[in-house]
């Protein structure tokens, strides 16, 4: 993983975000421990001071109403960190309406989220924002198609 040199916040303080949706995951937290790892990392290398990690066990990515991710938004909104690291960009969701959403409301508070896989969508180019849009579509359409499966073999039994 390079070093991202268009990071350039004023402040520093970032919070970590991990979340994991299939209730087998929960209490193993090898998915999470690693997303975090994952961030971890990528803070470390990018020179950001991590000031609290928040997990969401077992919740789905197709809404953003979850009780960890709200409460860490709440507290950028308070100015204890003005930026947050996931993963992957469907770590916030799965739902394209409500990440458009979401990313509108960030970017009135002036909260960065970075994705420490998905580097060339972090920043505000033109560039950034198309490869932003399009994973945010990709992965809404592989959720919808793995719905669409479950569904089928759901009514086939």
């Amino acid at each position: 993983m390079k070093k991202d040199s268009s990071l350039k916040p004023v402040n520093r303080k970032c919070f970590i975000y991990a979340r994991t949706a299939c209730k087998e995951q929960v209490g193993v937290d090898k998915p999470i421990e690693r997303q975090i790892r994952i961030c971890s990392d990528y803070a470390k290398k990018n020179n950001f001071q991590v000031v609290k990690i928040y997990k969401d066990s077992g919740i789905s990515g197709n809404s953003t109403y979850r009780p960890k991710l709200t409460r860490m938004l709440d507290r950028c909104k308070m100015g204890k960190a003005n930026s947050f690291i996931v993963s992957s960009i469907d770590r916030i969701t799965r739902n394209s309406d409500e990440y458009f959403e979401l990313r509108k409301y960030l970017a009135k508070m002036g909260i960065r989220y970075y994705s420490a896989t998905e580097e060339m969508r972090n920043g505000d180019s033109p560039e950034a924002q198309l490869s932003d849009a399009f994973l945010v579509l990709m992965r809404t359409y592989e959720m919808q198609l793995r719905n669409r499966k479950r569904l089928k073999i759901k009514n086939s039994n």
